[in-house]
């Protein structure tokens, strides 16, 4: 029982686990953000204007140069459902450490 209070102490303190030890390999990994990355891309729709990662649809996957800054909702919902669009756009946020598959976006985005 109390090996579980002290477990319990330590997973919630933010300090505590703000200062574990990185090695600098994961290092260079973990200071990227997902808007920097080239597959987080802004989605043109009728009425708005969503950003989100696109690297799981199997078509924009397989890509070595990436895609547009800004692609059409009509060309998306041509390879996934409307589920699955919204999904990658409730679960994308500009400001999450970027995944394993990060790519620099090399270009200048629009605001």
């Amino acid at each position: 029982m109390k090996e579980k209070k002290i477990d319990k102490y330590y997973k919630n303190n933010f300090l505590y686990r703000s200062h574990t030890m990185m090695l600098p390999e994961m290092h260079e990994k973990t200071i990227h953000l997902c808007q920097d990355c080239s597959f987080f891309v802004k989605i043109i729709g009728k009425q708005e204007n969503k950003s989100a990662c696109i690297k799981p649809i199997p078509i924009y996957k397989n890509k070595a140069k990436g895609p547009r800054p800004e692609i059409d909702i009509y060309e998306i919902l041509k390879h996934i459902s409307s589920k699955e669009l919204m999904h990658l756009v409730e679960t994308s946020s500009a400001h999450k450490t970027a995944c394993s598959e990060f790519v620099k976006y090399s270009g200048v985005r629009s605001q």
